[in-house]
């Protein structure tokens, strides 16, 4: 009887023979730290806001490193600006540089131009410098210079009209702009008009 009243007083232990055995605790998670807790207690629009303003950083970053490539990015000089640098020893007046601007501003389209309508291709530019310099060195000039170049780069007909053209464009730009200088000014800058010839030392 005590044994009964024992049991009903202690429904949770179990007998085994004469023995009393109690049910195995109910399993409990560890505590949480500090630092955990107040994590998972995070409002939704506390980690909302999170998300943003690391997507905004993100951005912040991305955007001075395309500024800094764009930057680096190497400005080509306009044909003025080249043919400045080109008689820069040649002490130009005002009004020589306003004219060479002026001239430069009007075929620098068309040069433009003829230069897309010739479109020659990586591989056909490196082949043809490389015969420039090759025939150059072996003496030709010219016309023979001029074939020896487009025969490298194997240019097609209409390849080899926008060449044309555009040397021509060139010549005549050349022409004009070196026609401004003096005698003196083209010795100092060390240019001479297109087509004129060297004068042959007269033998004594």
């Amino acid at each position: 009887p005590d044994g009964r009243r024992s049991l009903r007083a202690a429904p949770h232990l179990h007998v085994c023979g004469e023995h009393r055995i109690a049910p195995p605790p109910p399993h409990r998670r560890p505590p949480l730290s500090a630092a955990t807790a107040a994590r998972s207690h995070r409002p939704a629009g506390a980690q909302r806001s999170f998300a943003a303003s690391f997507g905004a950083g993100t951005r912040f970053v991305a955007a001075p490193l395309a500024a800094q490539q764009q930057k680096n990015k190497k400005k080509q000089p306009t044909l003025a600006e080249r043919t400045l640098k080109r008689f820069a020893e040649a002490e130009l007046t005002e009004d020589q540089t306003a004219k060479i601007k002026e001239l430069a501003s009007k075929a620098e389209p068309k040069i433009a131009a003829a230069r897309k309508k010739a479109a020659l291709t990586a591989e056909q530019r490196t082949a043809m410098n490389a015969a420039r310099k090759k025939a150059t060195d072996e003496g030709l000039k010219n016309k023979a210079l001029r074939d020896a170049v487009q025969a490298a780069g194997k240019l097609t007909d209409e390849q080899k009209a926008g060449v044309t053209e555009q040397r021509a464009l060139t010549l005549e730009f050349n022409k004009a702009t070196i026609g401004l200088l003096s005698e003196e000014q083209r010795t100092k800058a060390g240019v001479k008009l297109p087509g004129t010839k060297k004068k042959k030392p007269e033998n004594k």
